[in-house]
């Protein structure tokens, strides 16, 4: 019997892959959240973006990458700037 025909071994399949977007979902939007969290806290003056000043000492990852995250040049950025920035290095380490 091929496994294509086995509805039991395809439902099985199906669940597992299911629960391993789910979990990755789930942990995607914690990281989001955490995220969230610390760029409001680090965005001092509550303007919508965060200056290198602004998140040294409150997020490395954005402190020790800001001038690649500051593609503009304005000397801060949006959390929108830090995920595309955290994504695209997601993406060039796979």
């Amino acid at each position: 019997m091929k496994h294509s025909k086995n509805p039991l071994l395809l439902l099985a399949v199906m669940l597992f892959s299911m629960a391993a977007c789910s979990e990755e979902q789930s942990r995607a939007q914690r990281l989001d959240a955490k995220l969230q969290e610390r760029f409001a806290n680090a965005d001092v003056d509550k303007n919508g973006y965060v200056s290198a000043a602004e998140v040294d000492g409150k997020m490395p990852f954005v402190a020790r990458n800001f001038a690649a995250i500051d593609t503009t040049g304005r000397g801060s950025v949006t959390l929108d700037e830090i995920r595309a920035y955290a994504i695209s290095q997601k993406a060039d380490r796979k």
